[in-house]
């Protein structure tokens, strides 16, 4: 009954039967009770649309995105940084391709800080208006420290109305004088004008990238 490599062999409704491979990736599904076996392709509430990678020193990343309003609710994007010197990540947006460089952002952000060997500790909040949006007001402290951050938006990126907040978080490692902050949070807007966001361009604020990893990923209606 059964002839080729990746055949299954089942029963169906009189005897035994040939279930051939199905194509790569795909996954064995049941119909249940009285139903044969058959192959399906997974489908995912999540899904990865965009990733950039960095293995050697390089002193920005771009992520251009093909962002699908009508398919995804939400976005996100998932990062990890390292970098030839003590810094902190800048970012801009990009349209159509071009990386926006003019004096339109606008961002809060808010941490906590403790201050190691010591009861030392304080809160923060600031605003600023730039040619950037910084991730972060703490530097790391030395060449391979690290950060991590994310990016969370809603699915306006494609609207031509309205600015369009872009929610981040962002931790790293130790920093300068043994202070340890929390979590930085914070919202960034883009006032230069509305048109439809197309990715990001990202940059340390000294030195380079040294390895970096950068994942978008698209939430479902």
């Amino acid at each position: 009954t059964i002839t080729t490599q990746g055949d299954i062999l089942y029963r169906d409704g009189s005897g035994l039967a040939r279930l051939g491979a199905g194509t790569s990736g795909q996954v064995l599904t049941t119909g249940g009770s009285g139903a044969n076996p058959s192959w399906a392709t997974v489908s995912s509430e999540m899904v990865k649309i965009a990733e950039a990678q960095v293995t050697s020193s390089t002193g920005s990343i771009n992520l251009d995105v093909s962002f699908d309003d009508t398919t995804y609710m939400y976005y996100k994007i998932l990062a990890t940084v390292k970098f030839s010197t003590g810094s902190r990540v800048h970012g801009r947006i990009r349209q159509s391709g071009t990386t926006k460089t003019d004096s339109s952002y606008r961002y809060v952000m808010n941490y906590a800080y403790r201050q190691i060997g010591s009861s030392s500790n304080n809160s923060y909040g600031g605003t600023q208006d730039a040619d950037y949006f910084s991730l972060s007001d703490w530097k790391t402290e030395s060449a391979d420290d690290f950060a991590h951050f994310e990016l969370a938006f809603g699915n306006f990126m494609q609207n031509t109305g309205g600015h369009k907040p872009i929610m981040y978080s962002y931790s790293s490692a130790k920093h300068t004088s043994g202070y340890y902050p929390s979590q930085e949070t914070g919202m960034v807007y883009y006032i230069g004008n509305n048109n439809p966001i197309t990715g990001f361009h990202l940059y340390p604020e000294s030195g380079n990238f040294t390895l970096a990893d950068l994942k978008c990923y698209g939430f479902k209606r």
